[in-house]
């Protein structure tokens, strides 16, 4: 029996937001549903098809979405991309609700932090090891669907993964990269280094 897939879709709404700079703009809210997941999206400005419009693909995390961790480079990318998002005028960001700890959940992103701690592990990959997860389990057919259903086939992503260019560019996406690295500091620096080695992010 062929699988259904199970889509959502709940908006627009029209909000006035602030996104860290004096201005606050309407911005056009849409949620979306697919098999399960949530995606979130926030829309400035009209869509022009024939141009590259400035996208961030957001993933959730939980301890710097809400309570401003420091560790990973997370609460400044996504500030960052709003912030530059306003500066142009236009854009798209979309999050990705279900996508916390690289696609393994809510409860096994704590879960990582905790044994890692616990255990004096690194934990981007040590403690992802031991305790058996994928160090990235997120996919972005659905969000490429979205992107299609919007009129978005042009973009500049705001990224530093290669691998997501890649898989953006093999949907049949023209991608243009525009770099998103933090200032480096205490806090971020050894998460960082272990993206640019370990997992080839392009962080200068």
């Amino acid at each position: 029996m062929p699988i259904t897939k199970k889509l959502g879709h709940i908006g627009p709404i029209h909000l006035p937001l602030d996104w860290g700079t004096p201005e606050v703009k309407d911005l056009q809210l849409d949620l979306y549903e697919r098999d399960g997941a949530r995606y979130l999206t926030a829309r400035l400005g009209d869509i022009d098809s024939e141009k590259p419009t400035l996208v961030r693909v957001q993933s959730a995390c939980g301890l710097a979405d809400f309570f401003g961790s420091r560790w990973c480079d997370c609460a400044w990318q996504y500030a960052e991309a709003k912030r530059r998002i306003f500066r142009h005028g236009s854009g798209l960001i979309i999050y990705c609700y279900d996508q916390h700890g690289k696609g393994v959940g809510l409860r096994d992103h704590f879960r990582i932090y905790a044994e890692g701690q616990k255990l004096n592990q690194e934990l981007l990959t040590e403690t992802f090891d031991y305790l058996g997860l994928p160090y990235d389990n997120r996919r972005y057919d659905h969000v490429m669907d979205i992107l299609r259903e919007i009129g978005i086939g042009k973009m500049t992503l705001m990224t530093n993964d290669p691998e997501r260019l890649k898989t953006f560019r093999s949907g049949g996406f023209e991608v243009e990269r525009e770099s998103l690295v933090p200032p480096l500091d205490e806090f971020n620096q050894v998460e960082l280094a272990i993206k640019k080695n370990r997992f080839g992010h392009m962080i200068d």
